[in-house]
């Protein structure tokens, strides 16, 4: 029960320090904490939030397949021209490699997800309690929590925000990345460089020994040997 509160405590912090203003804008009297217990942390929670994943990883990789094979068969249909070298620039997207890269990159991240949300339901109810809610979770409870209308419309609201989001940020990453970043990295080199100096061959880079501490040393290893 104390790491039951211990949650619910870490997600008020987390939901504080997301919102601009902390307190000022916040009425931590509308959240309901057991609410977010049980649909995130809970055992029954954990399946239907690791399926809604795995299922999200599930389409995302059928999209990406999809706009690659179409990438590829349309590319060589086209000809030479400015739309060829853009169509055929999108190879960093669409490239086998790349492809091949995102793809495992959304499993890793759902086997990732589902080791994360084990542990901390583990952490939060007990072994004993964990597997007794694992096992009154059924296959169709999970289908109906997948297919409700009420998680559609959170899901498309959700990905509407995300987006709106990144085309107000990119911006100001773009800025950042192009007049910003280019005036602060000249000093990172001088740096790099030292440091690969100094794991090639570490003696190198240290620094000398003050003269009369040579001397000295010196003069003892003189002695030992006579």
């Amino acid at each position: 029960m104390q790491a039951r509160g211990g949650m619910r405590w870490l997600v008020v912090l987390v939901v504080v320090a997301a919102v601009p203003g902390g307190l000022a804008t916040v009425d931590l009297g509308d959240i309901d904490l057991n609410a977010i217990v049980e649909r995130l942390i809970s055992p029954v929670g954990m399946v239907n939030q690791f399926a809604l994943q795995a299922e999200t990883n599930a389409i995302g990789t059928a999209g990406w397949l999809g706009l690659g094979l179409l990438w590829t068969i349309v590319t060589p249909l086209l000809p030479a021209g400015p739309i060829f070298d853009t169509v055929n620039s999108l190879s960093y997207l669409f490239g086998t490699q790349e492809l091949a890269l995102t793809i495992i990159r959304g499993i890793f991240n759902t086997v990732r997800d589902l080791a994360s949300r084990l542990v901390i339901t583990f952490f939060a109810y007990g072994l004993e309690q964990t597997m007794a809610g694992l096992a009154d979770v059924s296959v169709q409870s999970v289908k109906d929590f997948l297919n409700s209308t009420d998680l559609l419309y959170l899901v498309t609201g959700r990905a509407i925000a995300q987006f709106v989001i990144f085309m107000a940020v990119i911006p100001l990453l773009f800025g950042f990345a192009l007049y910003v970043y280019p005036a602060l990295r000249p000093a990172l080199p001088a740096r790099r460089s030292l440091l690969s100096a100094h794991l090639s061959d570490p003696w190198s880079a240290a620094p000398a020994l003050p003269p009369a501490l040579t001397e000295g040393v010196e003069a003892i290893v003189a002695s030992i040997v006579v």
